[in-house]
């Protein structure tokens, strides 16, 4: 949703407006009375009770920017925040932007809005800031002011994700500007400002209450409400910024150990991956653009685009916030091309922009591409059960499972995972259907497209009576399904394919006692489920799959029910058994 007011020339209006005497009078925020807003939100928001596995509740969170007399802009964030009951570090959905100055950092009684204790923080990369949370401050209130001054600015401008890992009672934004300029804004889940005139200054206000959970997943491209707003319409201007700074800056000469003599870009490609991301101390954008540079170096062509936190149109706010992170498009000649991010390093196009478009500024027009989103086999999470079956219904044996393209952004973060972590994130990325499974030893290698995780495993599938025994097959999901919305609109980041296949050796004179239909199929072109389950009595041996594939991105209302259904079946693949009686 797009709103405009006022007229026409940018600079012309500034300058004019820039001598109303009330504008400078009206620089700087007012002190902020803690206290007060904190028992204002105490009264109406929900407990932190009530959020069991949150890290901590968002009571407060207010913006205020202001364009000051010399062209610069400010701006304040407020926050009141109750972590939740344990000690530890805390990283809190705050976006100071560089420079930013602390005015208020205190620990609230949450009855009584008292200061309690300062509090103690760190900045943290991703423009977070880490805060530690004592023992004996749980359930007390974090109190935390910043101010941001950009000098030169002549704009106020931002792009705000208004969800995230914690519920959030009371947001609040307001942009101050003078009388007569034009304010251009859009976003998601947002609803129209109020607007009010004081003393020659006009404020935009927005106001958005009880948001719950949104967290990202890298599966589906979540909905969060955003909000941009600028004084500036179009991208023109915040990616010639971009573009010119790209081309300022002054990358280190590439390490000795990468050379333009032998090129290879695959190898090349991840030896910079690797060496960038032993600098912990570059910034997502410097990271790319030596990345580019390095690239350069060897020889390779590059082009930097942007990729956009909302869609963009010709109404759209300029604002430099509006852009997520750069995308390096690598090539050797009219050979295959690669890319690179800073989020996920270098190798196929990220899951996330799968389809989507990313921009870059060439020469004085903007240049719009389409990232190729392949087909669904370019996305494929299988898992291959080999197990053995007794005939006291214990099974032992192996699952392998083989994770590519987007999956691999999904569960690992773009990454193979290390031999030493790999345990505990498999445990983490899945849900495993099967009671009292033991899994006895965990290994990864890479492969030519992905990776391979194997796990040893132990479990009782077989429940015996008599010379009945029911065979209950193994299964697991992605624990990014729970994320898929029950109902309305959404778009998952990629076409893939979601695939499980099951081989049981059973013990010999068994045969499959109830006989059901041994395939199906259900849905549309668009998106299939197709269930398989066979057993060979002479082979003493059951054969099972379950296999989703979704070959479209955007889900209508519609369709939504439909996509809800077959994910509801791939999570009850694991409840499903299979009858068997001795001869």
């Amino acid at each position: 949703m797009l709103r405009k007011r006022g007229i026409s020339l940018y600079i012309c209006s500034f300058i004019s407006l820039l001598c109303v005497s009330v504008f400078s009078s009206a620089a700087g925020a007012a002190a902020w009375n803690a206290k007060s807003d904190l028992l204002r939100v105490a009264d109406e928001s929900p407990s932190i009770a009530a959020f069991p596995d949150a890290e901590g509740i968002v009571l407060l969170s207010h913006y205020l920017y202001k364009l000051l007399p010399d062209g610069s802009e400010e701006k304040t964030h407020r926050t009141l925040i109750i972590p939740a009951d344990k000690s530890g570090k805390l990283t809190i959905p705050y976006t100071a932007r560089e420079g930013a100055v602390v005015l208020t950092a205190s620990w609230l009684d949450s009855d009584s809005g008292k200061a309690l204790a300062p509090l103690d923080y760190t900045f943290a990369p991703l423009k977070q800031i880490e805060v530690t949370v004592p023992p004996g401050m749980a359930g007390q209130v974090i109190a935390l002011e910043t101010v941001t001054v950009i000098p030169r600015r002549y704009n106020v401008d931002d792009c705000l994700t208004l969800a995230g890992d914690m519920p959030r009672w009371e947001q609040r934004v307001d942009v101050e500007f003078p009388e007569g300029m034009d304010i251009y804004w859009q976003g998601v889940g947002v609803r129209n400002p109020s607007r009010a005139l004081t003393g020659g200054l006009d404020r935009a206000s927005w106001a958005l209450t009880n948001q719950g959970v949104i967290k990202e997943s890298g599966f589906i491209d979540a909905r969060r409400p955003t909000l941009a707003f600028s004084l500036r319409q179009g991208t023109s201007y915040s990616l010639r910024g971009l573009s010119e700074a790209e081309g300022a800056f002054h990358a280190p000469n590439p390490p000795s150990g990468l050379s333009s003599s032998s090129r290879n870009l695959k190898r090349d490609g991840n030896a910079i991956e690797r060496l960038l991301r032993e600098d912990a101390a570059l910034s997502p954008k410097d990271a790319a653009f030596t990345a580019a540079k390095w690239f350069e170096a060897l020889g390779y062509k590059v082009q930097i685009f942007w990729s956009p936190k909302m869609e963009i149109t010709k109404e759209s706010p300029d604002c430099a916030e509006l852009w997520r992170e750069p995308l390096l498009t690598v090539s050797a000649g009219n050979k295959e091309t690669y890319y690179f991010t800073p989020s996920f390093g270098f190798g196929p196009v990220p899951a996330y922009l799968s389809g989507k478009p990313v921009y870059r500024y060439d020469g004085d027009t903007t240049q719009r591409t389409v990232m190729p989103s392949g087909p669904p086999a370019l996305n494929s999470l299988t898992g291959t059960w080999q197990l053995s079956l007794g005939a006291d219904g214990a099974a032992s044996g192996s699952l392998e499972i083989n994770v590519t393209g987007g999956w691999i952004d999904v569960l690992s973060m773009g990454r193979v995972p290390s031999s030493e972590d790999v345990a505990a994130e498999i445990q983490k990325a899945f849900v495993f259907g099967v009671p009292n499974m033991a899994i006895e030893d965990v290994s990864v290698k890479e492969s030519n497209d992905g990776y391979r995780v194997t796990l040893n495993v132990r479990a009782p599938l077989g429940i015996v009576g008599g010379k009945d025994m029911l065979v209950r097959l193994p299964g697991f999901i992605p624990a990014a399904l729970a994320n898929i919305p029950r109902g309305g609109e959404f778009s998952f980041s990629f076409p893939f394919i979601f695939n499980q296949v099951i081989f049981i050796s059973t013990p010999k004179g068994y045969y499959r006692s109830v006989t059901p239909p041994e395939k199906s199929r259900a849905g549309d072109g668009n998106s299939t489920i197709d269930k398989s389950i066979v057993h060979w009595e002479k082979r003493a041996r059951i054969e099972a799959e379950c296999k989703w594939t979704v070959r479209t991105l955007k889900i209508d209302a519609a369709s939504a029910s439909r996509i809800t259904s077959q994910m509801e079946t791939e999570l009850k693949w694991a409840d499903t058994g299979v009858p068997l009686r001795a001869r």
